[in-house]
């Protein structure tokens, strides 16, 4: 039993001995101090009672036989009798008057007091008020607890000094044993580290092996330089993009291996002198670095420091990163956020100078249906308006190019074959130029989904600029072929269009700027013409290529989806108005736009309600179909600034009717609601500026269908 105990144990039993032993003295010290004060303090009030009741006998009869002048000198002596004891004393009559007052009001800590009442006749009276000071008694109880306290602590010290000499005997003893022990433990512990250090240093190899491998599999240029700047270490991919190899680079210079210039500049960027290696927390910095082979490429440059257990920088590691790619994907990221800033502002535009132009063109279009038969002024008159409204023409093409950068719209879809929106655009935009033209399309080349306005300009864009890198002249190919790309397991129908020209070229480092809004290198470009012809693009869920060498000219390559929809083509009898009774409401906030459709649906023979914006048109609407007044149709516009638009009042007068038959129309024809009206409840769409024939057309359309 005696050996289960552990030494520690051991120890600690003598410790707790003196520490009961400690605890026992104090509490018999405390216990007798405080015997002691009460027995001082009951002595005390027996002394002060006593003592009341000689005083209170004395002075009734002094106060009864009016001795009134013996009273203070005899309370003078009492109060020196008992100096020590009284603290306050204090005789005062009924009536207030003082006979006698000795010592402070203020009591002391320890005391107690005393107060009686002496009746020395029928109507007079006294008030004895005595406080006995206990200061000495509570003093004694502190002095004798003291005096234990002090004889408890030498008993103590002695006690620990007698205990320790004897521990330490014991300790010493178990502390040499322990030594002894702890000596062949460091003989087993060397023999064994000795045997680790051995395997360490083998480790060591195969880690220095494994570095080597992991350096050379780096897409990175890994340099080690000293802090003076001169190499220690490289890897396979620096010494590809310095284009020195092997053991040329040890011990250089890093500024002789590195050749760097600063972005936009052709100054020498020396990378020891710039300061960048002392920088701390891995200074980064952006640079051109140019090889053996003059080909240059955007760099990312890092450093960090090796420093030793003084914090001292013993070296340098410069990590080179190709950032190549990267900048081509942050420039391309650069042309779609600014062609998408481009987009809100052309929006707004088109969609105010359309309302505009459907205020002009209508109302020219109603002029010339005023002239019957021109014959003499009118024939000039209706020569003029048919100008006039070919000019408005032209302004609407505008306002169509401002819409392919509005952003969030979709290009109006149907299925076309592009051979002859093709023909039609390129024969226009090269009348009277000195340019062959050549066109090479398959026999049986597949419709594609698409916007006839816009792919036509795609068209006039790009022979545009053909025609103008060939100032002189030349031959301008347009083909058109079948092709199938794969997209994993998917298998993609398109349609290939190539424009070849044999201008002048495109310099290299312009051909990926060139679909940049505003880039041109031209005098008198506006640079939107490719940026127009990519937004189109995109929009068409296709892609747009080029290719061109300097002096042997350029070749653009547009990518579109093939449809396997049944072609639809445009109407080409455009000459007679198709007229037809009924009731039509039309909603337009602009006044000028809603006087001139309210005219145009009026000469095509119906009655016209107006409205100016959507809250307006579902109150008629519904006071009409209660009075069994039927609407046969709605025309409404799509964006009511101030007011409820068409998209939200078609739904509620569906709600209302469920038969209810509109027509959308608005300036901004590429808004998705446009595009696909019929989602949205509409039964057709009517794109701003309208003339009065293609009103009539849709009109008719809408209204057979019913």
């Amino acid at each position: 039993m005696a050996n289960s105990i552990s030494p520690l144990a051991k120890d600690r039993f003598p410790w707790v001995i003196l520490v009961v032993v400690f605890l026992l003295q104090s509490v018999i010290g405390v216990v007798f101090s405080l015997n002691q004060k009460r027995e001082d303090i009951t002595q005390a009030e027996e002394n002060l009672t006593a003592n009341l009741q000689l005083l209170e006998t004395i002075l009734y009869a002094d106060l009864q036989n009016a001795g009134y002048q013996e009273i203070e000198p005899f309370l003078d002596n009492w109060v020196s009798l008992y100096q020590s004891r009284v603290d306050y004393l204090d005789l005062t009559a009924g009536n207030g008057f003082v006979f006698f007052r000795h010592g402070r009001q203020e009591p002391t800590d320890h005391f107690i007091s005393r107060t009686v009442a002496i009746q020395y006749s029928y109507q007079s009276s006294a008030t004895l008020s005595v406080r006995w000071n206990l200061t000495d008694a509570h003093f004694t109880a502190r002095r004798t607890l003291m005096l234990l306290g002090l004889i408890q602590l030498i008993t103590t010290l002695t006690l620990v000094f007698f205990l320790r000499l004897a521990m330490q005997r014991k300790r010493d003893s178990r502390m040499l044993s322990e030594r002894a022990r702890d000596l062949d433990l460091a003989n087993q512990d060397l023999h064994q580290e000795m045997e680790e250090r051995t395997v360490i240093e083998e480790n060591l190899a195969i880690e220095k092996e494994q570095l080597q491998v992991t350096l050379r599999s780096l897409e990175e240029g890994v340099i080690l330089i000293d802090c003076r700047g001169f190499i220690l270490l490289t890897n396979s991919a620096a010494e590809e993009m310095t284009g020195c190899r092997g053991q040329l680079c040890i011990g250089k210079s890093i500024d002789e291996v590195l050749d760097l210039v600063e972005e936009g500049s052709e100054s020498v960027f020396r990378l020891v002198e710039s300061g960048l290696l002392l920088k701390t927390g891995g200074a980064t910095k952006e640079l051109v670095m140019r090889s053996l082979d003059h080909k240059s490429r955007f760099v990312s440059l890092s450093c960090s420091h090796i420093t030793n257990d003084q914090d001292e920088i013993t070296g340098v590691v410069v990590v080179i990163r190709d950032i190549t790619k990267t900048r081509s994907l942050e420039q391309e990221q650069h042309k779609n956020s600014m062609l998408e800033a481009l987009g809100v502002l052309a929006g707004g535009i088109a969609h105010d100078f359309n309302n505009i132009l459907m205020a002009i063109s209508g109302n020219l279009n109603m002029a010339q249906e005023l002239i019957q038969e021109p014959s003499g002024d009118d024939a000039e008159l209706q020569d003029i308006l048919s100008n006039a409204e070919k000019a408005t023409d032209r302004a609407a093409d505008l306002t169509r190019q401002l819409l392919t950068f509005a952003k969030g719209g979709s290009p109006i879809l149907d299925a076309t074959a592009i051979d002859g929106v093709i023909r039609e655009s390129a024969d226009f935009v090269t009348h009277g130029a000195d340019i062959h033209l050549e066109y090479d399309f398959e026999p049986d080349l597949l419709p594609v989904l698409i916007d006839r306005h816009q792919i036509g300009q795609v068209i006039q864009n790009l022979v545009i600029n053909a025609r103008q890198a060939m100032s002189t002249g030349g031959s301008l190919t347009i083909t058109g072929s079948n092709s199938i790309e794969k997209q994993g397991d998917l298998e993609t129908p398109m349609v290939l269009i190539e424009i070849t020209d044999q201008g002048s070229g495109i310099p290299e480092p312009d051909l990926g700027h060139i679909f940049d809004p505003y880039f041109t290198t031209k005098k008198e470009g506006s640079g939107l013409g490719l940026a127009v012809v990519h937004s189109i693009i995109a929009r068409h869920q296709g892609r747009i290529e080029v290719r061109s060498r300097l002096g042997e000219g350029s070749t653009f390559t547009i990518h579109l989806p093939a449809s396997r929809k049944a072609l639809s083509t445009p109407d080409q009898d455009m000459r007679s108005l198709i007229r037809g009774t009924g009731r039509v409401l039309v909603m337009d906030d602009d006044d000028a736009v809603r006087l001139i459709t309210c005219r145009m649906v009026r000469e095509l023979g119906f009655e016209v309600i107006e409205a100016d914006q959507g809250a307006r048109t579902i109150e008629l609407y519904r006071d009409h179909l209660q009075r069994r007044q039927t609407i046969d149709l709605v025309i409404m516009d799509l964006t009511v600034p101030q007011g409820m638009g068409g998209q939200e009042t078609i739904r509620q007068l569906l709600e209302i009717d469920p038969e209810c038959r509109a027509i959308v129309s608005s300036g901004y024809s590429n808004d998705p609601v446009m595009a696909n009206h019929l989602d949205y409840g509409f039964k057709a769409a009517l794109v701003k500026p309208f003339s009065l024939r293609q009103l009539s057309r849709l009109l008719g359309k809408v209204l057979d269908q019913s």
